[in-house]
């Protein structure tokens, strides 16, 4: 499969790029040690877990900075662990719905220890 889209959106977010583009992105940050680009590119899906954190998670209680900091938590993590199962051919979603989980997981451990 070429275009993972088919399998839809999980997160209304229209800058959402193609499954072939996250791919590259994904592949330079890891190989180039180089996340500025895919920072830039996931900074609207950090923010939009933190507004919804903020609604329905209300013991959560962080700054609009430290949202944006944990988000990012365990962006390497995420991205080498997405890397492997991009060179296995294991890879049945798209890296911004993949690090959903990643970014939610870094509210959590960020406010733990806070």
């Amino acid at each position: 499969m070429q275009d993972i889209k088919a399998f839809g959106e999980y997160t209304n977010w229209s800058q959402r790029k193609s499954f072939v583009k996250e791919r590259d992105m994904v592949r330079q940050a890891v190989e180039n040690e180089e996340e500025n680009e895919i920072r830039q590119y996931l900074r609207p899906l950090v923010r939009h877990w933190a507004k919804d954190y903020m609604i329905h998670q209300p013991q959560i209680k962080l700054t609009d900075g430290e949202f944006l900091e944990a988000g990012f938590m365990h962006l390497e993590r995420g991205l080498k662990k997405y890397y492997e199962k991009l060179e296995k051919g294991k890879v049945s979603f798209k890296f911004s719905t993949y690090f959903e989980w990643f970014i939610r997981q870094g509210f959590h451990d960020y406010y733990k220890q806070k």
